[in-house]
């Protein structure tokens, strides 16, 4: 089992307890990439992303390449 890097670590700061609910991707970049990102969480009347997943590092809209 790989060791990954956790959100938090990406976000910079702890998880909010919201944030924990949220779904998780891996592997984004193939299979040595080893970190975990998320899907966000939705505004319940409209279904969009929220502002604060948008910005976040760990938001998988936002991964980058890792650096090697």
């Amino acid at each position: 089992m790989k060791n990954f890097k956790g959100r938090a670590k990406l976000r910079g700061k702890p998880l909010d307890e919201d944030c924990k609910k949220a779904i998780i991707s891996t592997c984004e970049y193939g299979p040595t990439d080893n970190r975990k990102f998320c899907y966000g969480l939705c505004e319940p009347s409209t279904e969009e992303v929220l502002e604060k997943c948008k910005g976040c590092k760990a938001f998988v809209d936002n991964a980058e390449p890792p650096i090697r």
